[in-house]
């Protein structure tokens, strides 16, 4: 399908008319299309169309339906169906009173096309760009960002079951591609074992016939990528077959053996289903969930109204802080980075904090993680800070005033650089303050700190959310609400599709909902 771009957006005058005399102080709807206009233009996606072909429907229609819908947490059917009997969202359409609309797939096809296209952003970042035409949003104001998680469209499963429902979708595959290949090379027992749906099925109560089972379905895998003739390995299936083969199952002495539940890959890799390869299980304190994580920055001005400005889709076992960059990063490209970025615990780091200030001059204000060591519980015990450092010289000065020994730069667990420091033996073991600084009976005081600016960072940020910030943050439990009003009113906390970029697209539809949502009232 080709694009024949729309200039016209006016209003039909029957349909205005109408309207109208219907809601003659306007609704929601209503009010959006006076104060905003048709806020997309179908040359925003005719990179997404060929140059020739069927006219598609347009695109502004689609993306301005696609916002209505979410606003309004309706389905495709439910959507297609408000604007063939609607006379708002005729109105805002700019459509005939007679135009019959369009069927529901073509919403579907709409979301594929910006998928395909990577242009998802758009439904939010064209809207972003007409609200700071109007005067809705300006640079440098102050934001505030906080996740939540998503659960995927999918239903959790044990081992066992994905394993089970891994085989039977690369079997179905095959016996649409292939089925005299499958009836020939496959046991007719698996059409019994894989025939139905996993849930079909009692789990089976014993440990030892669960995993006899799990050992079972390994081997039916590993029979099957004997046989399987090499033309159907890049089934995406297959693909995922192979992988849960890899993640559940090793091979010691040619035998094949499950994996202990400790030699499991980590969170961020394991799959979680068959059916949305993208979703990965999370948890947090004690939520734990299969599929993903949203990330909402909002502004949060007294004299504007509060708009979302970005949306983060990522896995779930990604820790908060390490989407923090790209989220300046993708602020900074729309021109709405923040003097001050008022975020949780989750987003806060000794490094984060300098280059926030450094690389795009934001100030990160949150409480940084305190302290966990045993002299900070302790009364009058002998914490960092109680040290003097010296960086010109690479030394520090314990409270008993002796010099350090050792000082060299190092990586923690983490990764992050730190520098390890060391006093003499000698001197710590003299020492008559020795059981305020050190619980070892023997031995030297080592300190680990960060580098210069990330230490003096993190010690600002401590004491400073004790006095002048802790007004300003206040602020940051507004978007807790925006989370929670996105979880009731637009359907945030479970995904409507299957993988990563299309939970993504929903994510963007109600980003866009939202602000909607705020500028109609």
């Amino acid at each position: 399908m080709c694009l024949k771009p729309e200039e016209n957006h006016s209003i039909p005058e029957e349909t205005a008319r109408i309207a109208r005399s219907i809601y003659p102080k306007g609704n929601r709807v209503m009010l959006l299309r006076n104060t905003l206009g048709s806020i997309y233009q179908d040359s925003a996606f005719a990179d997404c169309y060929p140059k020739r072909g069927q006219p598609a429907e347009a695109p502004w229609r689609l993306a301005f339906v696609t916002v209505l819908q979410f606003m309004e947490n309706l389905s495709d059917r439910e959507a297609a169906e408000a604007l063939r009997t609607r006379i708002d969202w005729k109105y805002a359409l700019g459509l005939e009173l007679s135009d019959p609309g369009f069927h529901s797939t073509v919403l579907c096809k709409f979301r594929k096309r910006l998928v395909e296209h990577q242009a998802e952003a758009r439904l939010l970042d064209v809207l972003l760009e007409v609200c700071r035409e109007q005067g809705f949003l300006k640079a440098r104001s102050t934001t505030r960002t906080d996740a939540t998680h998503v659960l995927a469209k999918v239903r959790a499963l044990n081992r066992l079951g994905n394993m089970v429902e891994a085989i039977r979708q690369v079997l179905e595959d095959l016996s649409r591609l292939c089925p005299d290949w499958l009836k020939q090379k496959v046991p007719t027992e698996w059409k019994t074992r894989y025939g139905y749906r996993w849930d079909s099925f009692s789990l089976p109560a014993e440990k030892d016939t669960h995993k006899t089972l799990l050992l079972q379905a390994g081997q039916n895998a590993q029979r099957l990528f004997k046989e399987l003739p090499s033309a159907y390995f890049k089934l995406s299936s297959v693909e995922f077959l192979r992988q849960m083969l890899l993640q559940q199952y090793l091979v010691q002495d040619g035998i094949l053996q499950c994996r202990d539940s400790s030699d499991l890959p980590p969170t961020s890799q394991l799959l979680a289903s068959p059916y949305d390869p993208d979703a990965r299980l999370g948890s947090k304190r004690n939520t734990q969930w299969t599929g993903y994580k949203v990330h909402f920055t909002e502004t949060c001005e007294e004299t504007a109204p509060l708009l979302v400005t970005h949306v983060v889709t990522s896995k779930p076992n990604r820790r908060d802080n390490m989407d923090l960059n790209g989220i300046h990063g993708a602020l900074e490209q729309k021109g709405l980075l923040p003097d001050k970025h008022l975020v949780d615990a989750g987003y806060v780091d000794a490094q984060l904090l300098v280059e926030s200030q450094e690389q795009y001059n934001v100030q990160l204000i949150g409480p940084a993680l305190s302290n966990n060591t045993w002299q900070a519980k302790e009364a009058n015990a002998y914490q960092i800070q109680d040290f003097a450092i010296d960086w010109h010289q690479q030394q520090a000065t314990c409270p008993n005033g002796k010099v350090s020994r050792y000082w060299k730069p190092a990586l923690d667990h983490a990764g992050n650089d730190i520098i390890r420091i060391g006093f003499s033996a000698k001197d710590c073991n003299s020492c008559p303050l020795r059981s305020l600084c050190t619980k070892a009976k023997k031995g030297a005081r080592y300190l680990g700190i960060r580098p210069q600016a990330q230490f003096e960072a993190l010690v600002q940020q401590r004491k400073a959310l004790d006095t002048e910030w802790k007004a300003i943050y206040k602020k940051r439990a507004g978007v807790e609400g925006t989370l929670s009003q996105g979880v009731r009113a637009f359907g945030l906390r479970r995904s409507r599709y299957i993988g990563q970029a299309k939970t993504h697209i929903q994510h963007l539809a109600i980003a866009a909902a939202f602000n909607l949502s705020r500028l109609g009232h």
